[in-house]
């Protein structure tokens, strides 16, 4: 049983498949956030944490042999997984790494400079990544590399509209400096919101006609998270480079992957694609145990089935309460109607104490701005629909609430 924490925010002492325990009061919560997106499995899955313990016991050094083998294993895995055979993958340790070296490799073989990137999207924390950085507030003011903001529809309205038209056009008009666009075909921050078949079909299109590599970013979005292996599927596209991180390793340990077709990698390799530590023996056999859990548990179909029931559960609340609903899978965004005496920020932090109080953690967004819920794909049924029960009843009365 879950019980109330009467406190601000969650400080984690410990967590257990889909709960986490408070520090202070030891109650448990119901985790609705999978630590960033990373604990895909829940905390402490035990066929990971398994496999990465009798690695440890055997050799846990990257340059050994047992490297060599595991990550021929992690890496076939990963071909097929994208569907791209005969593909390099590219060793990182985290997605961040992973993104960069992408963006890196893409700039070395076209000998361009500039990448584009969508609007509150999100690629790391690297001086390269942060430079294609699609949040505002995220953004460093020292930008590194040259990049180009894509402003997409993420509704029909005629606003949004001339936006993605006026993007075309900026597209156009510099595609002779353009190595890559980078994307993400369901945009985590911006609470999962998908890009449109149409404006993903136009982008692989124009890639195709200008020489320009396509990237996904499947780091948050990829590994059944939106009810399939990869998010690129949903959208209808086959990008050039896919990049994957922190759910690869469940969270327990560190480790990230591009995978890029053979010419491409012919064409760019060269020193600078490989730190040391990358895809050491327990990390690959973290990301093993990950996939194979993955595979047998059936959970990128289970996520799109959860993804169902959530859809139907909220959907079902008044427009005052929920202004819009974004998601598929496991990943959804829930922007909040609000009195016109407070702001964005004061709402959304307020309807995160209440869900908060209740036992249950969501995640606060600013990018949305509303509410972000991205559970484990092995949370219980049960577990999961009164969570979001839960949520729906609390968000109704949120919605009635006057200070």
């Amino acid at each position: 049983m879950v019980r109330y924490v009467g406190r601000a925010s969650v400080t984690v002492a410990a967590g257990q498949r889909s709960l986490l325990r408070e520090a202070a009061t030891g109650e448990r919560v119901i985790d609705l956030c999978s630590g960033e997106g990373a604990a895909i499995l829940g905390y402490q899955p035990r066929s990971v944490v398994s496999a990465v313990r009798q690695q440890l016991c055997r050799d846990a050094h990257g340059r050994h042999r047992s490297a060599r083998r595991l990550g021929a294993r992690l890496a076939m895995k990963l071909r097929a997984i994208a569907g791209m055979p005969g593909a390099e993958v590219v060793p990182a340790t985290t997605g961040s790494e992973a993104a960069d070296l992408a963006v890196r490799l893409c700039r070395r073989v076209t000998g361009r400079p500039l990448v584009a990137h969508l609007r509150n999207s999100y690629h790391g924390s690297t001086s390269a990544t942060m430079s294609l950085c699609g949040i505002a507030s995220f953004r460093r003011r020292d930008k590194l590399g040259a990049s180009l903001e894509l402003a997409v529809p993420d509704t029909p309205d005629q606003e949004r509209a001339s936006q993605w038209e006026r993007s075309k056009l900026r597209l156009r008009a510099r595609s002779h400096e353009l190595a890559a666009i980078i994307l993400e075909p369901v945009r985590s921050n911006a609470g999962f919101r998908m890009l449109s078949r149409q404006c993903a079909a136009w982008l692989r299109r124009f890639c195709d006609q200008h020489g320009i590599i396509l990237i996904a970013d499947e780091v948050t979005s990829g590994l059944g998270r939106c009810g399939a292996w990869l998010s690129a599927e949903l959208v209808g596209i086959r990008p050039d480079i896919v990049v994957l991180g922190k759910s690869l390793g469940a969270g327990v340990a560190p480790i990230g992957a591009a995978i890029v077709p053979s010419d491409i990698w012919r064409a760019a390799r060269g020193p600078g694609y490989r730190s040391t530590l990358s895809w050491s023996p327990p990390a690959c056999a973290a990301a093993i145990a990950t996939l194979r859990a993955i595979t047998r548990g059936k959970l990128v179909e289970r996520s799109a089935r959860l993804g169902e029931s959530i859809h139907r559960r909220l959907g079902q609340l008044a427009p005052r309460t929920v202004t819009d609903l974004v998601g598929c899978g496991l990943g959804w965004g829930i922007q909040l109607g609000r009195p016109r005496d407070q702001t964005a920020d004061e709402w959304r932090a307020h309807a995160y104490l209440r869900l908060l109080a209740r036992g249950l953690h969501v995640e606060p967004s600013a990018t949305l701005p509303g509410l972000r819920i991205m559970p484990p794909l092995t949370i219980p049924h049960g577990v999961l629909m009164r969570a979001i029960d839960a949520i729906a009843e609390e968000l109704d009365q949120v919605a009635s609430y006057k200070r």
